[in-house]
């Protein structure tokens, strides 16, 4: 019981950060978040200034694809200015089966401002629903660990596979 109330305290509190735009984190502060788009497209929206909008489409239609991003903030730079970030990614089927799994995923590493920002994971995921998916509520988990700062981040967006009308 007490997980099911945590996996929706998540929902909700991703959900009502979702609803307004993302404010950048200091270094030191991780966090992450999880972008769901229609289009690989939203992508470019995060690199043009301003606090960007966290997409997320939260149905999908069997033949569609969902592109995944994972979006981190608060990433700490060491000493020489490099970020070292990896996302550890799981996808359950809605019978709660993994669908994918894989530690180090995504990572963010290179030269990185030393003030408030968005970086974002390489690469981002296309998932591809088919005939062979079984509808219902996928659950899209992803892991960030910063090993300069050693902090760790945990998001979590559902995905409704709904059959075509």
């Amino acid at each position: 019981m007490k997980f099911r109330f945590l996996l929706l305290t998540t929902v909700l509190l991703v959900a009502v950060s979702l609803a307004a735009a993302v404010k950048p984190n200091e270094p030191g502060r991780l966090a992450g978040y999880i972008a769901v788009g229609a289009s690989p497209d939203f992508l470019k929206d995060w690199l043009l200034p301003g606090s960007p909008h966290v997409p997320l489409v939260k149905q999908f239609h069997i033949g569609e694809t969902a592109y995944v991003g994972f979006i981190a903030t608060g990433v700490l730079p060491n000493k020489s200015g490099q970020a070292s970030v990896t996302v550890d990614v799981r996808i359950a089927r809605p019978d709660g089966s993994v669908l994918f799994e894989q530690t180090n995923y995504a990572t963010v590493v290179g030269q990185k401002c030393k003030v408030a920002g968005f970086v974002i994971a390489d690469p981002a995921l296309d998932l591809e629903f088919d005939s062979t998916d079984p509808v219902g509520t996928y659950s899209v988990v992803a892991m960030f660990h910063d090993a300069v700062s050693n902090k760790g981040a945990l998001c979590e967006v559902r995905i409704e596979l709904i059959k075509k009308a």
